[in-house]
């Protein structure tokens, strides 16, 4: 799948990169601090987008974004789940089309952008020994779910993806 295995090598890199790179800095501790949590889950959310017939990428922090800090890709950029309009994109289903609309902070304008879900993944960034990882990712593309345990491993041919299991339970009423 080569969906997946671009996913993989971006998040996974992405990772990597911040794990090598990223030095917390705030102006005001209360910020700084904000900075040092991320060093520990830099991002827990993957997120491709089309926007203006652009390919768009967002990685999803829990809280706060890094501070002066360029990812690896160019095309990358951070965004917080705490901020509603992320939240709306993150929650969106690839194939469903999202309109986000910003008030211009200077003028009596509403600007609209609309973004084309193409596919997300939700995991828990891990580091270790090996490095970092993504796990226990929820995967999703247009019209295919998957679940797969390690990231790092799926690339390494270790793990395969695994379809989720929905277990049904039903209980009889005795009478």
């Amino acid at each position: 799948m080569e969906q997946i295995e671009n996913i993989a090598g971006m998040v996974l890199s992405e990772l990597n990169h911040f794990g090598e790179t990223f030095t917390p800095q705030a102006a005001i501790a209360q910020v700084f601090d904000t900075q040092l949590e991320l060093r520990d889950e830099p991002f827990i959310g993957y997120l491709e987008t089309i926007t203006n017939g652009e390919t768009e990428y967002l990685l999803i922090c829990r809280n706060y974004t890094p501070h002066r800090y360029s990812p690896l890709n160019p095309q990358v950029s951070f965004a917080s789940y705490l901020e509603p309009n992320v939240g709306r994109l993150a929650t969106a289903e690839p194939g469903q089309i999202q309109e986000i609309h910003v008030q211009d902070p200077h003028l009596p304008h509403i600007h609209t952008t609309r973004y084309e879900i193409v596919s997300k993944d939700e995991f828990r960034p891990l580091r270790d020994a090996q490095g970092w990882d993504a796990r226990d990712n929820k995967l999703a593309l247009i019209g295919f779910r998957q679940f797969i345990e390690s990231l790092r491993d799926w690339r390494a041919g270790l793990g395969q993806p695994t379809a989720r299991q929905l277990a049904v339970r039903v209980q009889l009423a005795h009478g």
